[in-house]
């Protein structure tokens, strides 16, 4: 996690999964003092929903062997935002930011253009076809800054789709601290 973050292989095959639903269905995708360029569609449930579920009970064990504190209880909580992220074929981007919850993991397709800020640089996260568990604020905040959180952001070049399946974990009974961070699209 020196970077805050970690790039993990995964099991499923999700183009099956993703390609069964229609983009037309998503919302665009708006913060406060944003300008970002992508759709969303909220999970609850679902096969999609079952895996990002099941690489949050990892990410959770992970996170407790190295700060030494129980955070099960926190796993799938009402707060925490699954979702899948759709840039169409023109190009889009999603901000540079940090994410407010605990953590955020990422299930990435067969793109290259999540990037990560260290050293006064835009660095280039390797993830194609790939997983990344990112420190949130949350795990900044319980360790004390041992682990930062990871100012990221992604540039979509034209010419191609991109999908990708995310879920922000955020703690138990935080909707009013939420509701602060969030904007009123993407309050619970």
């Amino acid at each position: 996690m020196e970077n805050g973050f970690i790039v993990l292989d995964f099991e499923e095959d999700l183009n099956d999964y993703i390609k069964s639903f229609d983009t037309n269905t998503f919302e665009e995708l708006y913060l406060e003092n944003t300008s970002w360029k992508c759709k969303i569609k909220k999970l609850n449930e679902g096969k999609l929903f079952e895996i990002l579920c099941k690489y949050e009970k990892i990410a959770f064990e992970l996170y407790e062997e190295i700060l030494d504190i129980k955070l099960s209880h926190h796993i799938n909580s009402q707060e925490s935002l699954s979702s899948i992220i759709y840039y169409d074929i023109n190009s889009g981007y999603h901000g540079d930011h940090t994410d407010y919850g605990l953590f955020n993991i990422v299930l990435n397709d067969d793109s290259m253009d999540c990037m990560y800020y260290k050293d006064d640089e835009w660095k280039l996260i390797e993830s194609k076809n790939k997983m990344i568990i990112m420190n949130g604020e949350k795990i900044e905040e319980l360790s004390n800054g041992k682990l930062k959180a990871v100012n990221h952001k992604v540039i979509k070049p034209y010419g191609f789709e991109r999908y990708i399946v995310t879920k922000i974990c955020y703690p138990k009974n935080q909707k009013e601290e939420l509701s602060k961070k969030q904007s009123n699209w993407l309050s619970i």
